[in-house]
């Protein structure tokens, strides 16, 4: 990100590209000068309650990227529905709601980003409390078991004999 792309004063809109923040990512993580740091933060923050950040959020959470990427990308999902919730359209509730049980799925499948699935996580959280209390999505807890049984199917059926196992051996 050159410095032009950065905001010189209050009246200026800096241009947020999937490139430019990316970038901005980069150079908060690689940069020891804390005043080009703060600079970075307040655009990455900015970047974050501009409306492109819906659009862009999920893009940075994808496998490819790096951890600091990701990691921005759930940050920014959260910071958008905790904080911009009445921007998204209520027909594009239930899409979002799944896309975000799809990321906790495929994020907690490889392991290795913990963090990531976490953040997506309070993120689900997030819009269930929206969408609860706008009585959108009663059925929250019982929706997102059932989701996150189906995408481990062969885990289930293994479980369930061992808890039938259990409880027959404890009632005897």
């Amino acid at each position: 990100m050159s410095s032009t792309d950065q905001p010189q004063n209050q009246t200026q809109t800096p241009e947020f590209t999937l490139e430019n923040i990316k970038q901005a990512i980069n150079l908060l993580y690689s940069n020891q000068n804390p005043e080009q740091i703060s600079i970075v933060n307040k655009f990455l923050q900015t970047a974050q309650r501009s409306k492109i950040a819906w659009d862009i959020a999920f893009v940075l959470i994808e496998d490819n990227e790096s951890i600091m990427t990701q990691h921005y990308g759930a940050s920014t999902l959260t910071e958008k529905i905790r904080y911009h919730f009445n921007e998204i359209p209520q027909e594009m509730l239930n899409e979002l709601r799944d896309k975000i049980l799809e990321k906790i799925v495929q994020t907690g499948e490889n392991g290795k980003c913990k963090i990531i699935t976490t953040k997506l996580c309070v993120a689900l959280a997030s819009l269930a409390s929206q969408m609860i209390a706008k009585d959108i999505w009663t059925n929250v807890v019982q929706y997102v078991v059932e989701n996150l049984l189906k995408s481990c199917i062969p885990l289930k059926k293994k479980n369930f004999k061992v808890l039938k196992k259990s409880k027959i051996s404890k009632s005897n």
